[in-house]
């Protein structure tokens, strides 16, 4: 039954017009609301849609909490997000959307989804997303089902919410909606948080020379939606910003790139 499915489905109405402008407005007015029906009565009074899709999914990654009280506000990381420059929030909501999942966890199975649909057209890159639209449909239903080993709840339009996204970091990765490309460039704070991330998927350590083989340098680059022949550029770019989190290893030449973690990177590291 459609009922008991499984929900893999990104929601439209948690895009970027609508989550960006109601995390700044709780944090430039330190909002809090006591339940959902205040928030989504608040969200339609501002123009930012009238349904709870947009809270729900904003708690999902992590961007709302429930405080001692029980009241909705924003958590740290929405909080930092909030006092970032306007032009590079949507790229990291992209990123604590495609890390966000935790593995087999049907708590958050829509940010699974993302990062499978930012798999496929990163590997298919140079793309046209209409197009290629059933295929990636198929691809993930498929993958669902053989993951979750049930039905969930997934369509073009699950789609079309993980598209707006896509066409809203800067540089954008689909442009003129129509076209998925690799990007030549991406924040730096989207870089350190990557890289971090990714040393810690792969077995990292910190204080310990880190090598970036192809496998951890594709992966860096799928997050960052990077073409792969620009991450050392990127990475030139992003070191001298954060020498109290990530440096240049010790080691070089024979084995391919090195760096180092002085610590793990944290969203409060990139208000500097």
């Amino acid at each position: 039954m459609a009922g008991n499915r499984l929900t893999v489905h990104i929601p439209q109405e948690a895009n970027p017009d609508a989550l960006i402008p109601l995390l700044s407005l709780m944090y430039e007015q330190n909002l809090a609301f006591p339940d959902v029906k205040t928030l989504v009565a608040f969200t339609k009074e501002q123009g930012l849609g009238s349904r709870s899709e947009l809270q729900n999914f904003a708690t999902v990654c992590g961007l709302l909490e429930r405080d001692e009280e029980g009241q909705i506000t924003l958590s740290q990381v929405g909080r930092t997000v909030s006092q970032l420059k306007p032009e590079i929030r949507a790229d990291l909501i992209h990123f604590l959307m495609y890390t966000g999942w935790e593995n087999r966890s049907e708590a958050s199975t829509e940010l699974w989804a993302y990062r499978e649909i930012v798999n496929f057209l990163w590997f298919r890159a140079d793309v046209d997303v209409l197009s290629i639209g059933p295929s990636l449909n198929e691809e993930v239903r498929n993958k669902a089902l053989e993951l979750f080993d049930t039905d969930v709840s997934f369509s073009p339009k699950s789609i079309r919410g993980a598209r707006k996204w896509l066409s809203a970091v800067l540089p954008p990765v689909i442009e003129h909606g129509t076209t998925f490309s690799h990007r030549h460039f991406c924040p730096p704070e989207l870089a350190l948080l990557a890289t971090g991330w990714v040393a810690q998927q792969t077995e990292g350590e910190l204080e310990i020379d880190f090598l970036l083989t192809p496998e951890r340098r594709e992966l860096i680059c799928k997050v960052c939606l990077l073409d792969s022949v620009v991450l050392d550029r990127v990475l030139d770019w992003t070191l001298p910003l954060y020498p109290q989190v990530m440096v240049a290893g010790t080691n070089a030449g024979v084995y391919g790139r090195f760096l180092r973690f002085l610590k793990w990177p944290e969203s409060s590291d990139l208000l500097r």
